[in-house]
């Protein structure tokens, strides 16, 4: 699973890609939905065909990365990636559906599983499915504001 958090302190998503699942949580208003994961974001994260040609390299939140042109699942972009392959940049080239993903801070270390998971006693929401309509709550929004927090649940 990853979790994004928003610049504003306050909204996340949680994507799990197995299940290929969205959860977007709003702890202003104390409640959640889940919806299916736009198929860019998936792609994003889980690769199962990709080529990448090296570019050079670059620093992003005070690492080092390689910077490559990339075709995941059928789509182009642009990533950053650390020695270890931590992803620290990346770029969809769709002019349709333009988003970018960038660190601002990286630690290494365990994160709690409940990092995860809605807040106990959060309010789940139902509303129709909006996958691949209209972004949530800036997630995904071309506008959305860049420097959103990015945890694991693998450990980094």
């Amino acid at each position: 699973r990853v979790r994004i958090d928003g610049s504003n302190g306050q909204d996340y998503a949680i994507l799990d890609i197995d299940a290929g699942r969205m959860t977007v949580v709003r702890t202003d208003k104390q409640s959640y939905l889940e919806r299916p994961a736009e198929p860019g974001m998936l792609a994003m994260f889980q690769a199962t065909t990709g080529a990448f040609r090296k570019t050079g390299t670059d620093t992003v939140a005070g690492i080092a990365c390689t910077t490559y042109d990339a075709t995941i699942n059928d789509r182009d972009g642009k990533v950053c990636l650390t020695s270890d392959g931590v992803l620290l940049r990346a770029r969809s080239d769709d002019p349709d559906r333009q988003r970018q993903l960038e660190a601002v801070k990286v630690t290494y270390a365990e994160q709690p599983a409940a990092l995860f998971e809605p807040p106990a006693g959060f309010k789940k929401m139902d509303t129709p499915d909006t996958a691949g309509r209209r972004p949530i709550s800036g997630f995904g929004a071309p506008d959305a504001p860049r420097g959103a927090y990015m945890g694991t649940q693998n450990g980094r």
